[in-house]
């Protein structure tokens, strides 16, 4: 298993349960996994990657968002429906979950970046008029290629998501976790901005394939969370089964507080 598969599976979580609690911290939302926060941690991460693969894609091209939101006073609702769930209900079958689908007011899809946001070359620059933007009345913005935050989504996760929110009328949200901050943009803004081309588009590789992104900049979306207490970054070994050894960069704990008023939908 390569240190960055392992990295990446482990991060993602990270940044998931991170989300998760700072919502459950507020007194507005109250939040439940439902993609791959829901995987079985006793198995062997490579089967737990397989798993979440299974949750989050369907055969009908729907793909799961990683957390389901609900007002707080629903909460404890929430919970006797998950203890009410039967003994072997499996996860992939969604017939059981249908009264917690009907009490999400929205979904989010987590996405994990490794950077310090204010750290970054162009952080703090200030905003300026951009053609690009002007033609749709966006705003003040950045050239595309400014170092930046970005909200990263995959073509194909986007389109999945679409179809998600489509068949279950829930709004999707996509945020973007950094160490130091955490930024979101409604699924519905991201689809229209990809659309009308105003996005970055980037071809990334992946560890068995190349996969296109679409980038959206922080300021055409809003700043969901800011990180109260510094995570711990701690190094990995990872022995391969071919001798070589690689270290992944593991994070761990942190808090980051909500900005309620950006999400007071």
């Amino acid at each position: 298993m390569r240190a960055d598969f392992n990295q990446k599976l482990i991060n993602g979580k990270w940044a998931e349960n991170s989300m998760r609690i700072a919502l459950n911290n507020t007194k507005k939302f109250f939040a439940i996994g439902y993609g791959p926060s829901e995987v079985r941690e006793d198995l062997p991460i490579e089967q737990q990657k397989l798993r979440k693969e299974l949750i989050k894609e369907s055969s009908n091209g729907l793909r799961r968002p990683d957390l389901l939101v609900f007002h707080k006073k629903h909460e404890n609702k929430v919970i006797k429906i998950i203890e009410s769930l039967p003994k072997d209900w499996d996860i992939t079958d969604e017939m059981f979950l249908i009264p917690l689908l009907k009490l999400a007011i929205w979904a989010a899809e987590i996405k994990f970046s490794q950077y310090i946001v204010e750290m970054m070359k162009d952080w703090g620059t200030s905003l300026r008029e951009q053609p690009r933007l002007k033609k749709f009345n966006l705003g003040l913005g950045l050239p595309k290629d400014a170092k930046i935050p970005h909200i990263f989504l995959k073509k194909q996760d986007k389109d999945g998501l679409l179809a998600w929110q489509n068949e279950h009328n829930i709004p999707v949200h996509v945020w973007q976790v950094f160490l130091d901050h955490c930024f979101g943009v409604s699924l519905k803004s991201f689809c229209d901005f990809s659309d009308k081309n105003i996005l970055r588009q980037t071809t990334q590789n992946g560890l068995s394939d190349s996969f296109q992104t679409y980038d959206c900049p922080y300021y055409l979306g809003y700043k969901q969370a800011t990180m109260k207490e510094k995570p711990i970054i701690e190094s990995e070994i990872i022995t391969q089964r071919t001798g070589r050894v690689e270290t992944a960069l593991i994070v761990k704990d942190g808090r980051f507080k909500v900005n309620e008023v950006a999400i007071n939908w």
